[in-house]
């Protein structure tokens, strides 16, 4: 497996570009590129369990920090689900520690679960 071609598939991922049109815009400039499917396995082999595992070591380090101040902490959340003139169909949501201005926790999650929430409350 090249590793151009991983690079490639992470840099698409990692920018947010759809990779359809990148490498369509690459085959009409004559590039030698990789298919879609092969994207699709990169993304699903590799860069979304890397990611994950990222994720997941930062969470640790965090939570870790956090326990090791041994004082109250300040936790917030927001969550967005849809963008002006657009339909969303997922929605996001973000717990972080104030005073630390860390991260704790993003979860993406359908937008029918966001109204039945809301419908409960």
């Amino acid at each position: 497996m090249p590793a151009g071609n991983i690079i490639l598939s992470g840099a698409i991922l990692f920018a947010g570009a759809t990779p359809t049109k990148v490498l369509r815009v690459m085959h009409h400039m004559c590039i030698p590129v990789i298919h879609l499917s092969t994207f699709m396995t990169h993304q699903r082999v590799l860069l979304t369990p890397t990611i994950n595992k990222v994720w997941k070591a930062h969470q640790d380090r965090v939570f870790g920090e956090l326990q090791s101040l041994h004082q109250p902490i300040a936790i917030a959340g927001d969550g967005r689900c849809d963008s002006p003139g657009h339909s969303a169909m997922f929605g996001a949501y973000s717990v972080l520690e104030v005073n630390l201005g860390k991260v704790l926790d993003i979860e993406l999650v359908q937008v029918i679960y966001m109204l039945l929430y809301k419908i409960q409350i």
